[in-house]
């Protein structure tokens, strides 16, 4: 939808292969940052600078949606994450702090100065309707995840309601933005044996559970993107022979 806005037009599952393999290599890399990948199989169309723009644009509107889903989570776990939020406050606001630099740094390295005005258009092109429409469609997205992870987590035999599965699911996309550690590892699992043991859940299960969970939502899809990948490399390959 985005890239239509920008004046674009796509075809749909092109796109889907190009968001895959972002999923590719946003798996294994820190603050899925893997996910401006997209960007180089864009820029041919719509130039390198409007591409990025478009790929942090949605990525913006993702975290939007992702950061109501986080306050559902801490209206929930309220009681429990207070004492644990007050030791963590300052850990928290400088690795926003720093992230924030660094992206504002790498950004700006990414693209020749003459190009950052046309690569930020994007905001001043932004209408209030399409604000609202590509932010519904992305709690449809999250929406149909957390239900995935939830019937995943019942299939696995634990006794969870809804509400507290999706309350963990918003919780855990944190750790997930964060650029602490390749793909999250270690980060997510500290966070699901914190969470899934206030829920009655017990810690080492919910660990495995996030695990499994991942494979289906994650890793799969992940592999999926790394075939889209080869199949371009080697679509490159013939073009340049």
């Amino acid at each position: 939808m985005l890239k239509k806005y920008y004046g674009h037009k796509f075809n749909f599952w092109h796109i889907q292969k190009i968001i895959y393999i972002g999923q590719f290599f946003s798996s294994f890399t820190p603050g899925r940052a893997g996910d401006l990948v997209r960007a180089n199989y864009l820029k041919d169309e719509m130039g390198l600078p409007i591409a990025v723009s478009s790929v942090i644009s949605e990525r913006l509107f993702d975290i939007f949606v992702i950061s109501l889903s986080a306050i559902w989570s801490f209206v929930v776990f309220y009681d429990e994450l207070i004492p644990l939020l007050r030791n963590l406050s300052t850990i928290l606001l400088v690795i926003v702090f720093v992230v924030i630099v660094v992206s504002i740094i790498l950004f700006y390295k990414l693209l020749k100065k003459e190009h950052i005005k046309e690569a930020l258009s994007f905001i001043k092109k932004i209408r209030f309707e399409s604000f609202v429409v590509v932010c519904f469609w992305s709690f449809v997205i999250w929406f149909f995840t957390y239900i995935q992870a939830y019937l995943l987590t019942r299939a696995l035999g634990f006794n969870v309601s809804l509400v507290s599965v999706l309350s963990i699911s918003g919780a855990m996309v944190i750790p997930n933005l964060l650029p602490i550690t390749i793909a999250s590892i270690g980060t997510t699992e500290l966070t699901a044996f914190y969470l899934f043991s206030l829920v009655g859940v017990p810690p080492g299960l919910g660990v495995i559970s996030l695990w499994l969970t991942n494979i289906v939502l994650t890793f799969m899809p992940a592999f999926i993107g790394y075939l889209f990948y080869l199949a371009y490399k080697k679509s490159e390959g013939r073009n340049d022979g």
